[in-house]
């Protein structure tokens, strides 16, 4: 019987790559057609929008956040 090994990538790769999305992190408009295609095409929720967002470096969101987003809501004068 075979077992599947579960690996975590180093720590000096994670720490990397949260330094790098504090560094890019862009104005949550910035990823309005990604956040579209998420939610309108694969059907994510805002949860996963928000998941999906920080496992591929944009950094981190509020299902609240992408919400405006999604309707169009920025808020603002």
């Amino acid at each position: 019987m075979t077992q599947d090994i579960i690996t975590n990538p180093p720590l000096e790769e994670v720490l990397i790559r949260a330094q790098n999305a504090v560094l890019v992190r862009r104005p949550i408009m910035d990823y309005e057609k990604i956040i579209e295609l998420l939610i309108n095409e694969k059907g994510y929720s805002l949860n996963q929008v928000a998941a999906w967002l920080v496992d591929n470096g944009c950094g981190r969101y509020s299902p609240s956040s992408i919400s405006k987003v999604k309707t169009g809501n920025y808020g603002g004068a």
